[in-house]
């Protein structure tokens, strides 16, 4: 497995928690990481008996070169790459090997949105799209997407066909997230200064310009002028939105600036999860929305913007209340129906739990990528 980290995101501590289940199904597993984290999930990951090897290198020459290296040297049976510079680095080093190369498409990262994002150069977005495709066409036998609607996104992105895509669901330890008690919940509510009367909007991820945390500052405000004195709560680390949200909490009223928490990365998200009312996700594009999955699991409402990634895990007013991305109107508008309308509470609850029940078992997980690598070494 060969992957930028493991830790600081959604798709790595989605891939560290398959990682280790997989030796449950047969599969003896090595991570190969470009980069080390202080914060998390390697320890996690080598407890469960997974080897973890670090590429030194920080150049794409460099990494190739060592992956390369560790490829003719253990002789796996297949390659399997996640994100996009390990996408890149890998696919390339096993080129001519003779050891297939399966990839994860793990977002939705060339959704016409960024294109006109300021902050990147459409150039460079184009240029990254174009390398993304034709190493995925070419030096890959089979893909691995992680929703239907990730599918579907890269299928026309990439130009992949159809029949080359599996859509394997990333499973949640969803024990760990049922299993928090009301004291629990309350003592972390207490720990932060929150009341416990007191409605909590919770956002897990990183500050990142993807997930648009901005925007629910300013839904904040809306909401605040609805229902008196919500809290919002951020859980997770710092991005390249960080600045964004801090002026963006400045613009707030003395009274709402002080009900706005900006926590960085938690070890608790369950108990928080508990602990509020619901978990909004304001992203412009998102792959399967991780978060709100382990929100589903915990049972807690969840508000999302209805992008195209989330398509097949997420359905409006069935396990979550769906808005228009880049519109916090509609974001305070949905949390306030959220926090006021507990028969609209109890069926986004009820279908949650039934979704995360039935399709997101991280050992079924396990054992699905298992049995897709299997197809991948036999080209079946």
């Amino acid at each position: 497995m060969v992957i930028d980290s493991l830790g600081g995101g959604g798709a790595e501590r989605s891939t560290a928690l398959v990682l280790t289940r997989l030796a449950r199904f047969g599969v003896d597993a090595t991570a190969v990481v470009l980069r080390r984290t202080i914060d998390g999930d390697e320890d996690m990951v080598r407890a469960s008996g997974v080897a973890i090897e670090a590429v030194a290198s920080t150049t794409l020459v460099g990494r190739v070169r060592a992956i390369r290296r560790l490829i003719k040297s253990t002789r796996p049976d297949v390659v399997h790459t996640s994100i996009f510079d390990s996408d890149i680095a890998g696919r390339i080093a096993a080129a001519g090997t003779g050891v297939p190369v399966v990839s994860t498409l793990i977002n939705t990262q060339y959704d016409p949105s960024r294109y006109v994002d300021p902050a990147i150069p459409s150039h460079k977005l184009r240029l990254a799209q174009t390398i993304d495709a034709l190493s995925a066409r070419f030096l890959t036998v089979r893909l691995h997407a992680v929703s239907a609607g990730v599918k579907t996104a890269n299928i026309t992105a990439l130009g992949l066909p159809p029949n080359k895509i599996e859509v394997i669901d990333r499973g949640r330890d969803l024990e760990r997230f049922r299993n928090v008690t009301p004291d629990e919940s309350d003592a972390v509510r207490q720990s932060l200064g929150i009341p416990l009367e007191a409605p909590v909007v919770l956002s897990v991820g990183r500050l990142a310009a993807q997930k648009a945390p901005a925007d629910l500052v300013l839904a904040h405000a809306r909401l605040s002028d609805r229902l008196g004195a919500p809290w919002l709560v951020f859980a997770g680390p710092s991005g390249n939105a960080s600045e964004r949200v801090a002026r963006a909490i400045e613009q707030l009223r003395p009274e709402q600036r002080v009900r706005v928490l900006v926590l960085g990365p938690r070890r608790d998200i369950p108990t928080l999860l508990h602990a509020a009312d619901a978990f909004a996700m304001a992203s412009h594009y998102e792959g399967t929305a991780g978060a709100a999955i382990e929100a589903l699991a915990a049972g807690t409402p969840v508000v999302a913007t209805n992008v195209a990634g989330v398509a097949g895990v997420l359905e409006h007013d069935q396990n979550a209340r769906l808005v228009a991305p880049a519109r916090p109107d509609l974001l305070a508008e949905a949390l306030g129906d959220v926090l006021v309308d507990d028969s609209l509470r109890a069926r986004l609850i009820r279908g949650g739990l039934e979704t995360t029940s039935a399709r997101f078992d991280l050992d079924e997980a396990a054992r699905e990528m298992a049995d897709f690598y299997r197809r991948a070494v036999t080209r079946g």
